[in-house]
């Protein structure tokens, strides 16, 4: 003897798949990404005044400031959502420590860079050793096929564009 159970559900089911009849303001982004622009459309998502930079800018404590910068270029664009993840998680982080003056995201050619300036070396320190950027670091191996920094002390605010120059003249790989 086979007995059914009834369903609590009361009242209509609800469709098993939604789909907006008009695409959502994220479809281009998201077709961004798969193409392998997602620092345009991190920029764009964090509320940036350029497609690629944050906005966040405070005016430093002291005169000297840290300038870090990374370089990558992913291994393949299957390694894409991964890296998309773990850059949001670091760059969310970054923006809310005590001690971060700018945040930057940056493409040039198949380059992926982050750009950060800190009121201090030991700011930075603190972000470095934080949980989301700790998780960033050790799937770099995997993401990445290759990987470059800098680090640099500054007395004025540099562009990015001062910045990427300075990485490309004396960054060293890791």
């Amino acid at each position: 003897l086979l007995l059914r159970r009834r369903c609590a559900f009361v009242g209509p089911r609800p469709p098993i798949c939604t789909v907006p009849p008009v695409p959502s303001p994220h479809f281009k982004s998201v077709v961004r990404c798969a193409a392998g622009l997602l620092i345009d459309s991190l920029g764009r998502h964090f509320g940036c005044r350029r497609a690629h930079s944050s906005s966040t800018t405070r005016t430093p404590k002291t005169f000297a400031m840290y300038i870090s910068v990374t370089g990558l270029v992913l291994k393949s664009i299957w390694q894409m959502p991964r890296f998309q993840y773990l850059t949001v998680c670091a760059f969310r982080d970054a923006r809310a420590s005590v001690g971060n003056v700018r945040t930057s995201l940056l493409t040039r050619g198949n380059v992926y860079h982050t750009v950060t300036v800190w009121e201090s070396k030991e700011e930075m320190r603190r972000f470095y050793v934080g949980d989301a950027h700790r998780q960033a670091m050790m799937a770099t191996k995997e993401v990445a096929s290759y990987v470059k920094i800098h680090g640099f002390d500054c007395k004025e605010l540099p562009s990015d564009d001062e910045c990427l120059e300075l990485w490309s003249e004396g960054g060293r790989v890791v």
